[in-house]
């Protein structure tokens, strides 16, 4: 069946080559960093921020000494300030010095106050600059710049060999499309068509048998009204109906297969499914003339065949004994003729059937290429798993339709 591998690897290729391209941009971005950072003055202020600290501690430290002792003081103030029980103490100097007293301590605590949570202030930014300058520090020290340029080297390497892998896997996903992605669109919408005509004789099936056990002329109108309205005006014949549906059925049927094997051959050369073939080659070796009759070329087609599908396929060449005096060539010569084959010639009376079929019994992935149908060998693998690919051979050329090959001899 169709399947375009090549489109789902496209989406992960596409990921992988995004996640690459992040680390490389996050790496040139670390090293633009660490080049444009100023080691010198960073310790520098760092320095000087460790002083600053330092210096607003012993500051704090002193404000809340201040502010304890001017808490104590102002208490104290407050309570002379107080009116108290005794009346001579209402009017009195005391009194009056305690009050001027609570008014300016307030003053003071406040002004204190607000020092203190500057200063608090100051600290805790000191604090965070000292806590970020050290990070960066660290991180500049952590840092190995070789080794940054050392892996975005490889990376970008690896980004373009990546990039050449999903050049070649679009070209292959676009080879798939070109090739079966029409005809698996044709076979699915005729699928659905077999599916929708399956539905339909089942409806007219079961109208029929209606109309078989109708009790009058009445309900069988009104079951010919209801075969009419499912299918449409003019057919209110149910018997019709599915005579037609059926006659459609087959029809489609058999166009349907026709696109299952056209599509499963197209497939198998897509997904490299033929890794070997076995040629019966003596069958290579004549072609009809105009007469009809067939004619003896020699080794004219082969010739011009055989290297072709060597460059794709493992290449197995299987003559029947004949072919030495019809050729003058041994095994041994007609191995010479096509080197990076494997050539085989049948001993006497022996037919090369046996030899090409046995060459493709036990391996799914070799095909044998015979104009014989191997009618008398049904239980032989390659006959059985349908791995029996025809070969043409015309008065000027030789053609494989399945392996999609034509070649002038």
């Amino acid at each position: 069946m169709y399947r375009n591998n090549h489109a789902s690897r496209l989406v992960a290729l596409k990921s992988e080559a995004e996640r690459i391209t992040s680390s490389i941009d996050h790496l040139q971005t670390d090293l633009r960093w660490f080049e444009g950072f100023d080691n010198a003055a960073s310790h520098s202020r760092l320095a000087q921020l460790n002083r600053d600290t330092d210096s607003a501690r012993e500051q704090l430290k002193l404000l809340e000494k201040s502010v304890r002792t001017n808490k104590s003081e102002l208490q104290q103030a407050r309570e002379k300030a107080a009116a108290g029980w005794s009346p001579a103490h209402w009017i009195s100097t005391e009194r009056s010095v305690a009050k001027r007293q609570v008014t300016t301590l307030e003053g003071r605590l406040k002004q204190f106050q607000r020092t203190q949570a500057a200063v608090a202030s100051e600290l805790s930014e000191n604090e965070r600059q000292e806590q970020g300058l050290s990070a960066q520090l660290q991180r500049y020290r952590d840092f190995d710049p070789l080794q940054a340029q050392a892996v975005t080297g490889q990376l970008k390497d690896e980004l373009q060999r990546l990039r050449e892998t999903t050049e070649r896997t679009y070209r292959e996903s676009e080879r798939w499309e070109s090739k079966a992605g029409e005809v698996f669109r044709h076979w699915s919408h005729i699928t659905q068509q077999l599916r929708g005509l399956e539905q339909d004789i089942s409806d007219a099936e079961c109208f029929i048998y209606e109309l078989d056990n109708a009790q009058s002329a009445r309900d069988r109108a009104i079951i010919h009204g209801q075969c009419e309205q499912r299918f449409g005006g003019g057919k209110g014949r149910p018997t019709a109906v599915l005579r037609e549906a059926q006659m459609n059925h087959s029809r489609l049927l058999r166009d349907e297969e026709k696109l299952n094997r056209r599509l499963r051959d197209i497939t198998r050369v897509l997904d490299k499914q033929i890794r070997g073939l076995v040629l019966d080659s003596n069958n290579l070796c004549y072609a009809n003339d105009k007469n009809g009759e067939r004619r003896f070329i020699g080794l004219a087609a082969l010739n011009a065949l055989v290297p072709v599908l060597c460059a794709s396929y493992e290449v197995t060449l299987v003559f029947d004994a004949s072919i030495t005096p019809l050729t003058g060539k041994d095994e041994r010569a007609l191995q010479a003729v096509f080197p990076g084959t494997r050539v085989l010639v049948a001993p006497d009376r022996l037919k090369a059937d046996d030899a090409v079929l046995g060459a493709a019994e036990f391996d799914q992935n070799v095909f044998a290429i015979s104009g014989d149908r191997y009618a008398e060998y049904p239980d032989r693998a390659a006959v059985r798993e349908e791995r029996v690919l025809r070969p043409i051979v015309h008065p000027d050329s030789v053609q494989i339709p399945q392996l999609e090959v034509q070649q002038r001899y």
